[in-house]
């Protein structure tokens, strides 16, 4: 074992804990009612199948395949295409799947049993913090591990719920974007988060309610933080600051945590546990924390090769990144809107227009938005009566009764600016302009455009995506926190 490893290593133990143990809570909560326990099971082996998928890809003599999260979008491809062999052939590779994700997991343990050990406290929050997910995802009461008797006894079975259920279900049956009750007329609403419901369910073979009020904790909040926790460690190791890492591991996860319960009063804020509780929200999330993973490495890749040099490598892992702007623009609008808007502050900021690839990028992902908007987005307008501008500017800021008020989104934001601004004695005007000439406070002008960017989006919850931007800023960073809290 590599020591500089460790990192993917405690990431791989929280992950498992996180899917087993949500699991187990989900089972005890159906006890005596007339529920099969193999569709828990196989909702955890398929995500434990993907999140070791790198360790079976690796060994294909491809550049592209030495980065985990391609690996782990071959490995979402190899399911789908899996849903239709079973359709067209009959054949069900499902269980040989379920198998190797089995046998990840008991290697993956044979290999490092011992560091649990070494990490018995670490281990204890993993459990805590998992039972705490689990929760957290039932907390607005509008969706059930027990949905079907929640619908049987008309307590609230929340009509949002069914919904989904129902957009992903007909794209499951008749692969068509409908909820079945008026003919097979289109929906224009989060095509992707829907597709994905659907695919997942047609390869564990459950019903798509099932799938959002049982398997969701089990398989899609896992996948969340793999998304999020290995985008802070791919960028901790390209930062080369694995050592205070494995000094500070343990404030490391309890700072994590902290961030992600958030142990206040849950209306206090404006977002509390949105990123949990809305399924398009999650999923569009995860593929945007992939998406910023592998522009990073696409960057330090290519950034000094002449095109003309590129290999088939590089093509590839620039239409993964056109593929994954499409997934996150059709997942949830909003996310469309931050990444073009971010893409278009790194494009200026970095003068990346001097550099043939990015404008061919640039191109490409204004075709795609304007494609987007005129064939998804302004026909969603038509159909649903508010357009976001209801409300002033003055009171999305301050009290806005949709979301709540806009300036609360900015508490980690500002945490984080007021720190490194301390750190870096910003406030002096010479270190400030210094450090933005020599490009040494990116994180914090990124920071400073989200404000106000998210700000000008008129939609609801908008300003909740510079949240976990900021999450991942601050652990990438967390030396800079853990200097100015201990003074060390």
């Amino acid at each position: 074992m590599k020591k500089n490893n460790i990192i993917d290593i405690h990431i791989n133990f929280f992950l498992i804990f996180l899917t087993f143990v949500n699991l187990i809570v989900i089972y005890i909560s159906r006890i005596g009612f007339n529920y099969e326990f193999i569709p828990l099971v196989k909702g955890s082996l398929t995500f434990i199948f993907l999140i070791f998928s790198y360790e079976i890809f690796k060994f294909i003599k491809f550049e592209i395949f030495k980065n985990r999260f391609v690996c782990f979008l071959f490995a979402l491809l190899l399911i789908f295409i899996s849903n239709k062999i079973k359709i067209f052939f009959g054949i069900d590779i499902s269980y040989l799947i379920f198998f190797i994700a089995l046998f990840q997991v008991i290697y993956f343990f044979k290999n490092n049993f011992l560091i649990l050990f070494d990490i018995k406290i670490l281990i204890l929050f993993f459990f805590l913090f998992s039972i705490w997910s689990c929760s957290a995802y039932y907390s607005n009461h509008f969706i059930h591990p027990l949905m079907y008797e929640k619908i049987i006894t008309g307590s609230w079975a929340h009509r949002d719920e069914l919904f989904h259920s129902a957009l992903s279900g007909m794209i499951k049956t008749y692969d068509n974007f409908s909820n079945g009750i008026n003919g097979l007329q289109e929906i224009y609403y989060h095509y992707f988060s829907h597709y994905f419901i659907a695919q997942l369910s047609e390869f564990l073979n459950i019903n798509t309610i099932e799938m959002y009020s049982v398997i969701y904790p089990i398989l899609l909040i896992p996948i969340f933080f793999y998304t999020f926790f290995y985008l802070c460690s791919n960028c901790i190791t390209i930062l080369n600051k694995n050592i205070f890492y494995e000094d500070n591991k343990l404030f490391f996860w309890i700072f994590s945590f902290v961030l992600f319960i958030l142990p206040l009063p849950m209306y206090w804020l404006s977002e509390n546990y949105q990123y949990l509780r809305s399924q398009s929200y999650n999923i569009g999330l995860s593929f945007t924390f992939i998406l910023i993973s592998l522009t990073i490495s696409f960057y330090l890749n290519v950034i000094n090769k002449n095109i003309s040099k590129f290999t088939l490598s590089d093509y590839t892992h620039f239409v993964i990144l056109l593929l994954l702007f499409l997934i996150i623009s059709i997942s949830k609008f909003s996310l469309l809107y931050f990444a073009f808007m971010s893409f278009g502050f790194f494009y200026l900021r970095l003068k990346l227009f001097e550099y043939i690839i990015y404008n061919i990028i640039i191109i490409s992902i204004i075709v795609i938005s304007l494609l987007i908007y005129y064939n998804i987005i302004y026909n969603f307008q038509l159909n649903w009566g508010a357009h976001g501008f209801e409300i002033s500017y003055i009171s999305r800021l301050f009290n806005n009764p949709y979301s709540g008020p806009y300036y609360k989104y900015l508490i980690p934001t500002f945490f984080y600016i007021l720190i490194t601004s301390i750190l870096l004695k910003l406030y002096d005007i010479k270190t400030l302009i210094y450090n933005i000439k020599n490009k040494n406070i990116l994180d914090i002008e990124f920071l400073f455009i989200l404000i106000f960017i998210l700000y000008l989006f008129p939609y609801s919850f908008t300003g909740g995506i510079q949240i976990y931007i900021c999450y991942f800023i601050m652990l990438v960073n967390l030396d800079k926190i853990y200097k100015f809290l201990f003074n060390k």
